[in-house]
């Protein structure tokens, strides 16, 4: 019996194959690459670095970005005096962003307040100091709840000190301290990791 010649197989289709494959799998690397830096510049940016903050009057720790500074000033109002302290840290990285805490030792009276009227009383010392302060009647403002605390929530935007500028802020009140925490200038999720760092310390 006479063997046939077995036929080899043509490479030319699997070379060509290879020849064009190999730079488009080059090329996706390439975009997975870029891609994958882009993110993680982003990402770089958009997350500060910081320190632990603690006070030892207010009872709470929070992560502050930047070096804060601390001022007190009493205020007395139809007969009752409240202490409020600001711990500000502005200017962070050369940029108009800065993040404050303001704390307020409540009058006696205020243990008396409902919800309800706490909602209200920080509802309106919100959106007063937003007005006031960075002189923005751009705000939107929510109920909802902080750290098992009923609080009150505000965005706004200001073009008060040049560039236009988001702010954000939550209030509430425990143990009849009101707490403020403010972020302006910066990016919502810089100021949901500083307000979300925040922890009250039960002595």
């Amino acid at each position: 019996m006479l063997l046939m010649p077995t036929k080899k197989k043509s490479t030319k289709t699997s070379f060509l194959k290879k020849t064009y494959t190999r730079p488009l799998v080059i090329i996706l690397i390439a975009v997975i690459v870029i891609v994958g830096w882009k993110l993680y510049e982003n990402h770089r940016q958009d997350t500060l670095k910081t320190s632990p903050y603690t006070s030892t009057k207010y009872n709470f720790t929070i992560n502050f970005p930047g070096k804060p500074v601390t001022t007190s000033q009493t205020q007395t109002e139809q007969g009752t005096t409240a202490t409020e302290t600001q711990i500000l840290s502005d200017n962070i990285n050369g940029q108009d962003e800065s993040f404050e805490v303001n704390a307020i030792n409540l009058p006696p009276i205020y243990k008396s307040l409902t919800k309800t009227h706490e909602n209200t009383v920080l509802a309106l010392l919100l959106e007063t100091t937003a007005t006031d302060i960075f002189g923005t009647n751009n705000i939107s403002n929510t109920q909802s709840t902080f750290q098992g605390h009923t609080s009150e929530n505000i965005q706004f935007t200001t073009t008060k000190f040049g560039p236009k500028l988001h702010g954000y802020a939550v209030g509430f009140i425990t143990n009849n301290t009101e707490y403020l925490i403010w972020a302006v200038g910066s990016t919502k999720n810089n100021y949901n990791d500083f307000a979300n760092s925040f922890k009250y310390i039960t002595r």
